[in-house]
């Protein structure tokens, strides 16, 4: 789905998606000029494992990039 479209069903802006995409930080894919995204992939690439073993979610970065703790 284009840029628009994912970052709403993320809650994020497009800037801060196309941003992201830029620093190679969420996954993507390039048609022509256009940049597509998959809202799933997204998801699950942020995953990240809690303490206990058990995958924990983590949107903080998409939410406020410049705050995010680096992985």
């Amino acid at each position: 789905m284009g840029a628009g479209e994912a970052a709403a069903a993320l809650g994020i802006a497009a800037s801060t998606l196309y941003g992201l995409a830029r620093q190679r930080k969420i996954p993507f894919v390039r048609l022509g000029d256009r940049l597509l995204f998959n809202v799933e992939e997204i998801i699950e690439s942020s995953r990240v494992p809690a303490e206990n073993g058990k995958t924990q979610f983590s949107l903080q970065e998409f939410k406020n990039p410049k705050s995010a703790v680096q992985r």
